[in-house]
């Protein structure tokens, strides 16, 4: 994992990582190891939620 902490917006803990092309299908149950302990982890699609904003009038 490159980097990961607890994300409130969906109440869990979340990561991001690099993992070889053959295991980067959503839903691919992996290990990570986190502080010397191994703990199951399963690949997601970004972003983690869908986003509820709407921009208004772009800035160029």
């Amino acid at each position: 994992m490159t980097s990961g902490g607890f994300a409130p917006s969906v109440g869990a803990p979340i990561a991001m990582g690099y993992v070889a092309a053959a295991h980067s299908q959503a839903g691919t149950a992996l290990e990570a190891e986190v502080r010397g302990k191994r703990v199951p982890v399963t690949v997601a699609a970004m972003p983690f939620i869908p986003h509820h904003y709407h921009r208004r009038g772009a800035s160029k």
